[in-house]
């Protein structure tokens, strides 16, 4: 659909114009009514402002995903230095010098609880995405009249989101990297 056709919709659906307010003077390449041009100038403005603001807004979600996934790798980097030094508290430690002993200490106790709150996230997101294209599927199963699959993919749908909330509450297991 075009712009002048949008336009022209949305002047008789909202403003109850019709037919011939919308006559278009091909020689001058405008409405032949100047309030109507104006207000289709206006519509056109808006229209390229919204587009413009959808653009800069996906431009941000871009930056801010690529900006999440680099704070992931490095926290996830850090939660397997603090899963080493358990580790080597657990059953190496008495074999290192007391400098490292007092390293080990520090990153044994170590809590990070918004990296694990963001890891959570981002791995629930990921289970949420997996419902979603389970529940799609299970639709168009549904609609192909195979029934039995389709109420496997509701199931798995299910159960999915109820895992996803488990991850964001810690209430599952840990995840190895």
């Amino acid at each position: 659909m075009t712009s002048r056709e949008k336009f022209e919709a949305w002047m008789t659906d909202e403003q109850w114009f019709h037919g011939s307010d919308f006559e278009w003077d091909e020689r001058r390449n405008c409405y032949a009514k100047f309030g109507i041009h104006l207000a289709y100038k206006a519509f056109l403005a808006a229209e390229g402002a919204a587009e413009q603001r959808l653009t800069d807004l996906a431009v941000q979600l871009a930056n801010a995903e690529s900006k999440c996934r680099e704070l992931a790798a490095e926290l996830s980097a850090v939660d397997k230095i603090h899963n080493e030094a358990v580790f080597i508290t657990d059953d190496h430690y008495e074999q290192c010098p007391p400098e490292v002993q007092k390293m080990i200490r520090s990153l044994a106790v170590l809590q990070i609880p918004a990296c694990d709150a963001f890891l959570a996230e981002v791995r629930a997101q990921g289970v949420e995405m997996f419902a979603l294209q389970q529940s799609h599927i299970a639709v168009e199963q549904e609609q192909d009249g195979d029934y039995e699959f389709s109420r496997h993919c509701s199931i798995s749908a299910t159960e999915a989101r109820e895992f996803a909330e488990e991850l964001r509450e810690g209430k599952c297991c840990e995840v190895q990297s």
